[in-house]
């Protein structure tokens, strides 16, 4: 007789993708879930050393959350420096990093995140002066809250050795005053230049920011993550890092890696085979098309409303991304790019298609991120190519409480707002929709992409309809997203995604019950338990 490990009665079950819903419980054994079922068959499986763990009336058990896109590092420099994120000027913003470097060695780099110039007043961007009155000799580099901006000082310009002569980059701008002066912003690419040094840490280092946060993922019901490790211009996270975690377990959750797509593609293939596990695999590659509409960098067909002659620039060469994602197809990798404007996310549709052409169709499951408004023609290419529409609902109230602040009303027309986050129409195409959270940008929790695609509305409850109330999704389908759909994404939903027998016993419980609760109530809803592998990461019963 096999007896369970670990025994979950009681409380609702979304065993997601038309399972049954009227099981009542769950059995694990190995790591794996062993049977799903109603009734107390459970008994069955009880032995000696069974954990049986009896869930409340109000539960729901559910597959564990997988977020589609994530920086996994980055996400770690959040709650390892500061937050900036609630500073509401440039000098707040600057007080705040010189009150935080008192608590750091002062040999080292000082770093912050998420700044965002939109809730300052003016909206204007930062300069160097501000960190150089409290920092003349000790370099800081802060990323915006899109991580698409870097704010710097004099001295972090004089150790990178950035001067008013050195060139833009290529797709990046060093921003200058009117007398050609580096004011201290790297825009985009430019970011690279400083962030290959301030944020080059050991393994060791990076080992203790990836356990740190990756406990606070498990809290959230986080199961799997896909890791973006290419940022503008640098690589964030060693796969010797994530590797050496996996073989002493310590990896509580599922690292889906992805490497640049600028990589040598035999480079990338070996270091799948080297470093591989169920918890740690290197199956992605991931690029950039364009950057964010807030710094005027997304691509859209029609000019911003507040720039009536520009339309965005690629921040990497096209012909480079189109070549390398023909180079991926043919090996059958899944290829990641970021397009947040309507103009990019038809460039790569193009790109996509090429590849198809050329090579036919292969293993690959490529995606296009962010999605943030598309065009109408290109909902039909998404589901003629089979390409993953990879979104993150929590980004259509970027770091505003209040509808009335959105800071899309001045960069888009209300023609392009209405083709904005379009999940309803994608999911009506039969088009695979995956969520994630792009965390730091946002914060990681999955109940609160869940809420935002669910009602549409800002956390002030505007609109009372929501916004673009015709494009909002069930409660159902918003799981789907977050489960089954993003293992989808990395060939793994035949062992991910859904509570069934002989799939790996990754579960979330939630305290709510989201398919029966009112939808305001999912923002307070909580995680009582997480189980990875079948190990408890979270326990909050």
């Amino acid at each position: 007789m096999y007896y369970a490990d670990t025994i979950l009665h009681g409380g609702a079950y979304f065993a997601g993708l038309g399972l049954a819903e009227d099981s009542d419980y769950l059995v694990i054994r190995g790591g794996r879930i062993l049977s799903v079922g109603k009734g107390d068959g459970w008994r069955f499986y009880c032995g000696p050393s069974t954990r049986e763990i009896s869930l409340p009336e109000s539960a729901l058990v559910i597959p564990g959350f997988h977020d589609s896109h994530l920086h996994l590092i980055m996400s770690a420099l959040n709650r390892a420096y500061v937050d900036l994120s609630q500073a509401r000027s440039e000098e707040e913003a600057a007080g705040m990093v010189f009150e935080f470097s008192k608590t750091i060695p002062d040999d080292s780099w000082v770093i912050g995140l998420n700044w965002y110039h939109m809730n300052w007043p003016g909206r204007q961007l930062p300069s160097k002066e501000s960190l150089d009155r409290y920092f003349p000799d000790r370099p800081v580099f802060l990323t915006n809250t899109e991580v698409h901006g870097a704010w710097v000082n004099s001295r972090a310009l004089e150790l990178v050795g950035i001067t008013d002569q050195t060139p833009n980059p290529a797709h990046g701008e060093i921003m200058r005053d009117s007398q050609g002066h580096a004011t201290g912003y790297l825009n985009e690419m430019a970011m690279g230049l400083a962030g290959r040094h301030a944020l080059k840490f050991n393994i060791q280092k990076e080992k203790e920011l990836v356990f740190d946060v990756l406990q606070d993922f498990a809290s959230k019901g986080i199961t799997s993550v896909q890791d973006m490790r290419p940022e503008l211009g640098y690589d964030l996270g060693q796969y010797e890092t994530f590797y050496q975690m996996a073989s002493e377990k310590c990896l509580n959750v599922r690292v889906h890696s992805a490497a640049s797509l600028f990589d040598d593609i035999e480079e990338v293939i070996a270091a799948g085979k080297k470093y591989n596990s169920s918890v740690f695999q290197i199956c992605l590659l991931k690029q950039y098309m364009d950057g964010v509409p807030t710094t005027h960098t997304a691509m859209i067909m029609d000019p911003y409303l507040d720039q009536p002659d520009y339309r965005g620039e690629p921040v990497n060469d096209p012909q480079l991304l189109k070549k390398q994602i023909e180079i991926a197809h043919q090996h059958g990798i899944s290829v990641k790019i970021h397009c947040c404007g309507d103009r990019a996310v038809s460039m790569v549709l193009d790109f996509y298609e090429s590849a198809i052409r050329k090579y036919g169709r292969t293993r690959s499951r490529h995606a296009i991120e962010h999605v943030e408004i598309i065009q109408p023609e290109d909902v039909k290419r998404f589901e003629k190519l089979g390409i993953i529409a990879s979104m993150q609902p929590e980004h259509m109230v970027i770091q505003v409480d209040n509808y009335e602040d959105n800071p899309y009303f001045e960069k888009y027309s209300p023609k392009q707002l209405i083709t904005s986050w379009n999940f309803r129409t994608l999911l009506d195409r039969n088009i695979v929709v995956s969520f994630g959270s792009d965390c730091p940008v946002v914060d990681v929790n999955p109940l609160m992409g869940i809420y935002r695609a669910v009602t549409r509305k800002f956390n002030d409850g505007k609109p009372e309809n929501g916004m673009q109330p015709n494009q909002k999704i069930s409660v159902r389908e918003a799981l789907h997203c977050y489960t089954r759909n993003s293992a989808f994404g990395v060939r793994r939903e035949h062992e991910l995604g859904t509570l069934e027998a002989g799939k790996y016993a990754d579960i979330a419980v939630l305290d709510t019950n989201l398919l029966q609760c009112d939808p305001e109530e999912i923002k307070n809803a909580q995680v009582l338990l997480t189980i990875m592998n079948g190990k408890i990461t979270h326990n909050h019963l």
